[in-house]
């Protein structure tokens, strides 16, 4: 988690310095440049903010080096996304997962003495801090969204609606748009993404009222501001502890008004733009206080002054050429590639209990571990990471590294029996085991067995990383080590210790995890199994009669061949499970059949629900003529064939289905399920 924040704070530092730079050049360049620039600017820097993608030289990168923090990530050309989580705590007497990222990492300039307790888990309270914000921002928006809907109405006068509709076709509105009324609200205001929704207090508005303030909120609609308030919102709440992003987010809301206001005045002449700064006026005596991510004509007149000489003097601005607006929207562009980010997550470890290797061993045969690559074929190198066991010890290593490694990790030349040798760069938490003979001639053992394996691919092992090193305890077997990796749930341990097991032993684990739902262990296990085993069918077999849908899309999904795939697909034909065939459609990449089953099933259902008085116009469902508001149908397995929502609708009704899953007729839901569905939030 460290090293996830060490990452976001990166990130942060370098969107600030875009921030400063747009607070500096919006007093000098203000007139010459459009509202809409200003506004989209900040989409840029919200880029910036979010996306940890940096080239192999940057700003970031170089401030974030080993000498001021941890040091940047060495996998110089590896695929974003792909991570090397560094294990801690390796005393003998544990399993420790590869998932977890335990490591303590000093996310602060070296020469800051931070406590210990903080470097251990400041990345930890900035996820809770993130994730608060994140909470409290959607529960305001979605209760102010039902306290809407519980104090106000659709508007149902045809002339309004009209009117409403005549305004969006000529702003090149293309949704349908709804229009409420609710005396809960000060101002009008647009909500929804997907259904947007023009919210007025009162519909005692003059015609030329009306039509400004739906022109001002269309254009939100067009634009689809919502969207772009939400990813304000979400970037603050990623990068909460810094203050020039709450400084951003205020920028960026007045930008967006300030460029509606432009946009809504482009066509407008000088008396009608008067009397659309009236309209502004009269709106702004009555605002209140409303969520984040709503857009409102007015907020609280704070802004008015601003937009209403920003609206009288729009056309004595003298602007720059959108040559020049474009070229300027590059460089900064060009500002935030070269500022970066540093995505190494690796961090500095400080392990509290290195490995110890004078532990005693243990006589165990070598579990076999395919050579599994990881990565973009495309690019220089590609790069693997996985647990081996080379017995009595397990190693956690990856290849093939940047040659830039040597200047992050401690590297050792081990010579192998071929007369080879290899460099192996290693975490200093291996240090130890470095230095200890009997665990390099077993390191050296394994690389050798995976440099064979690998010198037929396209990219073999040359330079090895060594993250970890654990010493099985003599006490032990691979059952006792399976079973403890299953409790822990720990799940490349487990993976390791599989390949190592009986096939009585391997069917006993795959059974437990698929009794006790344990869908990535048992994909974890699977992955060690070849193709031709028979556990591969026989699991297949067990969750199709079973109709477990997950499990049988793991067996297929890498697993499965394909001549095995289509038997399986032909069965599914014939007893017409359509979950599974969509599956086995996917895996063999016959599209079209599986879009002309979906396009059937559709057809089927349709004519189901027509036999039980339930009809579908686009997507409304109508029952004995009547909206509906909440449509569920279950399947016996307590999945649903489908589940809708309109907001309109009137009624809530649901399908009932027999064990054979044929619809035995149509009911209404109680109150008690639908708080069950949707909690309070009908």
């Amino acid at each position: 988690m460290n090293g996830v924040f060490r990452t976001v704070l990166s990130m942060s530092l370098s969107g600030s310095l875009l921030v400063l730079l747009l607070l500096l050049l919006r007093p000098l360049l203000r007139h010459r440049l459009s509202q809409r620039w200003w506004y989209y600017v900040w989409l840029i820097v919200i880029a910036r903010l979010l996306l940890p993608l940096t080239p192999p030289a940057s700003l970031m990168g170089a401030l974030f080096s080993p000498t001021e923090v941890s040091p940047p990530a060495v996998f110089g050309e590896m695929t974003p996304g792909h991570t090397v989580p560094a294990w801690s705590g390796m005393d003998s007497g544990a399993i420790i997962s590869a998932e977890d990222d335990t490591a303590t990492l000093n996310t602060a300039p070296s020469h800051i003495a931070l406590p210990k307790l903080l470097r251990q888990n400041i990345g930890l309270a900035w996820l809770m801090g993130s994730l608060l914000l994140l909470l409290r921002r959607a529960t305001e928006y979605q209760s102010f969204r039902r306290f809407l809907r519980a104090a106000g109405r659709p508007v149902d006068n045809p002339a309004l609606l009209d009117r409403l509709a005549l305004l969006g076709e000529s702003m090149g509105v293309r949704r349908p748009v709804e229009l409420w009324e609710s005396a809960a609200i000060s101002t009008p205001l647009l909500l929804g993404i997907s259904r947007p929704c023009i919210v007025l207090p009162h519909l005692n508005l003059s015609e030329e009222d009306f039509r400004y303030t739906v022109c001002h909120e269309l254009v939100h609609c067009r634009r689809r501001d919502v969207i772009t308030k939400w990813l304000g919102q979400l970037t603050l709440c990623v990068h909460w502890f810094n203050p020039l992003i709450w400084q951003m987010i205020r920028e960026m809301d007045r930008s967006c008004e300030l460029s509606c206001d432009e946009a809504v005045t482009a066509s407008l002449s000088a008396a009608e733009c008067r009397a659309y700064g009236d309209t502004l006026l009269r709106a702004a005596g009555q605002a209140g206080r409303v969520p984040a991510a709503s857009l409102t004509l007015s907020e609280s007149g704070k802004l008015l002054k601003e937009r209403l000489d920003a609206i009288m003097n729009n056309r004595n601005t003298v602007k720059m050429s959108s040559a020049m607006s474009l070229l300027l929207a590059l460089l900064l562009t060009a500002g935030a590639i070269t500022a970066g980010a540093s995505t190494d997550p690796r961090g500095t470890a400080a392990p509290d209990s290195p490995a110890d290797p004078n532990a005693p061993a243990m006589n165990l045969p070598m579990g076999n571990v395919p050579v599994v690559i990881k990565g973009d074929a495309d690019t220089a190198f590609r790069y693997t990471q996985e647990v081996y066991n080379q017995s009595p010890w397990f190693f956690e290593l990856c290849w093939n590294v940047n040659e830039k490694a040597g200047g992050y990790y401690p590297s050792r030349i081990v010579p192998l029996s071929s007369g080879d040798e290899i460099t192996v760069y290693y975490d200093e938490i291996c240090s130890n085991v470095m230095e200890n003979p009997e665990a390099l001639d077993a390191l050296a053992t394994l690389l050798e067995s995976l440099q064979k394996e690998s010198k037929d691919t396209e990219y073999p092992l040359k330079r090895a990383l060594l993250l970890s090193v654990r010493r099985i305890d003599t006490h032990s077997s691979y059952s006792e080590l399976a079973e403890q990796a299953y409790q822990e749930g720990s799940i490349s341990t487990f993976s390791t210790t599989f390949a190592s097991l009986s096939e009585n032993e391997q069917r006993a684990y795959l059974n437990r995890c698929y009794d006790d739902g344990h869908i990535s262990l048992f994909a974890a296990a699977v992955f060690r199994l070849p193709k031709s085993s028979p556990l591969i069918n026989e699991f297949a077999q067990k969750s199709y009669e079973d109709q477990y849908i997950s499990f049988f899309s793991v067996l297929v999904n890498g697993y499965m061949d394909p001549k095995t795939a289509e038997t399986w697909l032909n069965r599914a034909e014939q007893d017409h499970r359509a979950s599974f065939c969509s599956v086995l459609y996917k895996a063999l990449g016959r599209d079209e059949e599986l879009e002309a089953m979906e396009a059937e099933l559709d057809r089927q259902l349709a004519e189901e629900y027509q036999a039980h008085g339930i009809t579908i116009d686009g997507k409304n469902y109508y029952y004995q003529g009547q909206l509906v508001h909440i449509f569920m149908d279950k399947q016996p397995n307590k999945s649903f064939y489908r589940l809708d929502m309109n907001p309109l609708g009137t009624i809530n009704i649901k399908l009932l289905r027999g064990e054979d899953g044929q619809i035995q007729g149509v009911d209404y839901m109680t109150e008690a399920e639908v708080t069950e569905l949707f909690g309070d939030n009908k």
